[in-house]
């Protein structure tokens, strides 16, 4: 297990633990270690240091290949302060609603889905932000390893706070399979589905899904948005304006949105033409959607 000092002038910290008997830790700087407001640890279960965690000084974590138990130590704590939470490659199983209720503070959470062989459902998480989440102002959710799910996160909208959001497609509106290879760099070492032996009707695996909007998914209070999704995928599902482009268009003109002025996503090109030639105040920068001109609700607010 590694631990590394985010902030003050201790760059790092070594520390270990001898598995066979947990309280065997050794460590230098340990003043430096306990004054420290920002913590990144690799490799553990969290109930395992418990202590670390109930600083209540802690503001900022970032977990790495972990496994997330939330310990009873912090449960006592009266006003944990943490703000800022990073989950990479970290199991949190289902206690995404308990983190959120503990952490009443918390502000910013990204999360990276673990590299796991078994496909499980996302909608407990997004019942756990919808519920409790409503006081984050930034959310990433990234699916890197491309692995399957059964149910998606769903909608955001509840969050009435988030200002930025980044985020893999598929997590808002529902799973499609994977595409078959077909010489795709993009899947090499990729998680693929199970018992794929013929080619994929990838127009009734849409149908099936039915259609879906950013719209109805999005909070009104977000000011900067990116959206994920590979490139095979957007050959294969979202390959006309009516299926990809268009949903993009409407979230731009939307008045719902009326503090949106960054929209940053895969093969924009001809919702940014189409935005810039019907007047709509955005343009198109370097692969994104920039509003040059502000709404009249955003103007007043």
């Amino acid at each position: 297990m590694t631990i590394t000092l985010l902030g003050g002038k201790l760059d790092e910290m070594e520390v270990e633990i001898d598995l066979t008997d947990r309280q065997m830790v050794r460590w230098r700087n340990p003043e430096r270690f306990l004054s420290s407001n920002s913590l990144q640890v690799t490799g553990f279960d969290s109930k395992d240091i418990g202590f670390i965690l109930a600083d209540p000084s802690l503001m900022k974590l970032a977990i790495r290949s972990g496994r997330w138990r939330v310990p009873a130590c912090i449960r006592m704590l009266d006003e944990p302060k943490l703000r800022y939470l990073c989950l990479v490659d970290t199991d949190i199983d289902r206690y995404l609603d308990e983190i959120l209720l503990l952490f009443k503070e918390l502000r910013e959470l990204i999360y990276f889905r673990p590299h796991s062989d078994w496909p499980y459902d996302m909608d407990d998480m997004g019942d756990a932000l919808r519920k409790h989440g409503k006081q984050l102002e930034l959310l990433e959710l990234h699916n890197e390893s491309l692995m399957p799910f059964y149910n998606p996160i769903g909608s955001l909208a509840p969050l009435s706070n988030l200002r930025r959001l980044d985020c893999y497609l598929e997590f808002l509106i529902d799973y499609l399979e994977n595409p078959i290879p077909m010489g795709y760099e993009e899947y090499e070492g990729a998680a693929w589905d199970e018992d794929v032996d013929e080619p994929l009707d990838y127009e009734a695996i849409y149908q099936r899904r039915g259609d879906w909007s950013l719209v109805k998914v999005l909070p009104p209070s977000l000011e900067w948005l990116r959206i994920d999704i590979e490139g095979p995928k957007i050959d294969m599902y979202y390959n006309t304006w009516e299926r990809y482009g268009a949903k993009f268009y409407e979230l731009a003109t939307s008045d719902q949105f009326p503090r949106l002025q960054y929209i940053e996503a895969t093969d924009l090109e001809l919702v940014g033409q189409k935005l810039q030639d019907d007047l709509t105040g955005w343009t198109m920068v370097g692969g994104a959607l920039i509003r040059t001109l502000p709404t009249e609700k955003s103007a007043e607010q």
